[in-house]
């Protein structure tokens, strides 16, 4: 479970920075935690009203399909059903005067029918690979990427930008949220935050952004007819954002209230809190938003700097799904952003050796004692990193889950109690939450640990992976559905990962998982001596937790 901070204008509810189980990165933010004038039509020009020159040609060996248009050539084509392809190059040489990443290529054996290919309309073979997502690298490094869903009313954009805590040095902590949230105060066209409000209410459409640890978004969801309004004011905001000096004293404020209201919110509190205990001193043990003292220091001269080095078309995914052709998306973004030169962004921090101490408290009179219980864990692109997402399934994700049922069900000890799991570049966390009367904070504490230790030496048998596989097949088809959850499964894995998983690829390698390989896992990482207890409530000793820990 983690902070996430969001920037809400409007369409879901208010501005707040909300605490949850942490989704894979590439999924949207929360409730999910990441407009302007007319509609412009296929034909519009460049920023200055001069249409860019096409292109040309691109050799055929590139895709085995030739390829002229005014946007760069597309570098991947992938069903969305699992199809055999060749093993790809890794890059191409002498594209566009560079090496642009082709990911996989469609090979002799695809499932397209003859003459058909990646550029113009695609038509599958067979019904279950009619979804399918492209891939486009424009010569600045700004990678496009869609999926097309024909069925669809609406169109989701987020932009994604390797922008984050992770990127930042610890003077200038919280940067990142700060930037986010400027960039939805004007552009050059849209010059207040009311101007892009009321244009967004006009179409009946949302915008929202947020900022997290590896990633900052920005999305809008509208009707496919404005799919072009949508992208170019995002376009806008992230490559020409306004930064007004009085925007940003205000927006400094916001801010400033933004983090007084982390300390009203024991589970935003207790989350903090076991994360600082894990990664001490580093970017991932601090609130995203930063400190008071940080974000009061931070100037416009300072965000601007900031928004240079991050914000560069190289450091950033444009990812659409709905009812779009993949080259009309391609050409419109080129069209709005082939000119935007690349830069040299900062690269994120990696994580530090060291933790901090097993056990913290923080008192605070509240009428319930808030808990986390936490252990580091595994990375990203870890070959294990499917069992432990089962694991937490089976532990505590779901009414169905073991916590669940025995703290809240048989005992009636919690309101609320989960498991969740972060998933970094090259760290990550397994944690417990769960809120409680203060009297029984121990218990409920003691039965969690409990339960990890029961993982640890029993593991889990086949049919309760069985049920928690299912679980999270079927909430990752029916988020799936949704435009904007699928944009988000597009760009974050795109920007993170520089690869795009398919869900019948995420589905195979769950299938794959066995009782014994999340034994193994819970095994290693719920090593005693390794597992970490935060508790916010109305506590001024740790006598009452600290056996609990073995200190």
């Amino acid at each position: 479970m983690m902070a996430r901070r969001s920037c809400q204008l409007r369409g879901l509810p208010g501005s707040s920075t909300t605490a949850m189980a942490r989704p894979p990165p590439w999924l949207p933010f929360p409730p999910l935690a990441q407009q302007h004038q007319q509609g412009h039509g296929a034909d519009d020009g460049g920023e200055d009203g001069q249409e860019l020159e096409p292109l040309g040609d691109v050799p055929q060996d590139y895709l085995e399909i030739g390829h002229r248009s005014s946007a760069p050539p597309v570098a991947i084509v992938k069903p969305f059903a699992m199809a055999t392809l060749a093993p790809p190059p890794t890059s191409v040489k002498g594209v566009l005067g560079g090496v642009v990443d082709r990911g996989r290529r469609v090979a002799h054996n695809s499932p397209w029918p003859p003459g058909a290919g990646p550029c113009g309309r695609v038509r599958a073979r067979r019904r279950e690979l009619a979804h399918v997502y492209q891939k486009t690298v424009l010569p600045n490094g700004l990678r496009v990427v869609t999926a097309h869903l024909p069925h669809a009313y609406s169109v989701a954009v987020s932009i994604y930008v390797g922008a984050g805590s992770r990127y930042e040095r610890d003077e200038e902590a919280g940067i990142s949220h700060f930037v986010e949230h400027l960039c939805f105060k004007g552009t050059a066209s849209h010059p207040t935050a009311r101007h892009i409000a009321e244009v967004v209410d006009t179409i009946g459409g949302h915008i929202n952004g947020g900022t997290d640890r590896e990633l900052t978004v920005f999305y809008a969801k509208a009707a496919r007819s404005h799919f072009r309004l949508v992208l170019d004011l995002l376009l806008e905001m992230v490559s020409t954002p306004l930064f007004d000096p009085e925007e940003v004293e205000k927006e400094r404020q916001v801010i400033l209230e933004e983090l007084a209201a982390v300390e009203d919110s024991p589970p935003q509190l207790v989350d903090l809190l076991v994360d600082s205990t894990l990664w001490p001193g580093q970017p991932l043990g601090r609130d995203v938003a930063g400190t008071k003292e940080t974000v009061a220091a931070i100037g416009r001269e300072q965000a601007l700097a900031y928004l240079q080095r991050q914000y560069v078309p190289n450091n950033m995914v444009v990812a659409v799904a709905g009812r779009v052709d993949h080259q009309e998306v391609a050409d419109a973004v080129w069209q709005k952003a082939g000119r935007w030169p690349a830069g040299e962004p900062a690269p994120w921090r990696p994580v530090a050796n060291g933790r901090g101490p097993r056990l913290a408290l923080r008192y605070k009179e509240t009428e319930q004692a808030h808990l986390a219980v936490a252990a580091h864990a595994l990375p990203l692109l870890h070959p294990d990193r499917y069992a432990l997402s089962l694991l937490s399934i089976a532990l505590g994700e779901g009414m169905s889950s073991r916590l669940f049922l025995e703290l809240r069900e048989r005992r009636g000890l919690v309101y609320e109690v989960h498991s969740y799991v972060n998933q970094f570049l090259d760290t990550g966390s397994l944690g417990v939450y769960a809120g409680t009367d203060p009297e029984r904070a121990p218990l409920v504490a003691r039965l969690v640990l409990e339960e990890l230790a029961r993982l640890r030496e029993e593991g889990i048998g086949e049919e309760e992976l069985r049920r928690a596989r299912e679980l999270a097949k079927g909430r990752l088809l029916l988020r799936l559905e949704d435009t904007r959850n699928l944009s988000g499964w597009l760009g974050g894995q795109e920007l993170l990962l520089k690869q795009v998983r398919t869900p019948e690829e995420v589905i195979a390698a769950m299938e794959a998982v066995t009782p014994q390989d999340v034994q193994r896992v819970a095994a290693q990482l719920l090593v005693p001596e390794q597992v970490h207890l935060a508790v916010v409530g109305p506590f001024r000793s740790e006598e009452e937790f600290a056996p609990l820990l073995g200190l």
